[in-house]
């Protein structure tokens, strides 16, 4: 994603529609909750989907293919 707001919603209920798990690499965190943007997918995530957080590139590290 390239742009966080306005969140496109539709666009990503669409691409996980009828996805058991989902993994969101999220690039920064909000303490005591988790990555922002793993919050906002995981509340359009289909019901009983899994939707993992893992948090990387913080403080402003590309994260790359081979990391």
């Amino acid at each position: 994603m390239r742009l966080f707001r306005p969140l496109p919603a539709e666009a990503i209920r669409a691409v996980m529609a009828g996805k058991q798990r989902v993994m969101v690499l999220d690039r920064d965190v909000s303490l005591g909750f988790g990555g922002v943007l793993w919050g906002e997918v995981r509340a359009l995530a289909d019901p009983g989907a899994v939707v993992q957080n893992y948090i990387a590139g913080l403080g402003g590290g590309d994260v790359l293919p081979s990391t």
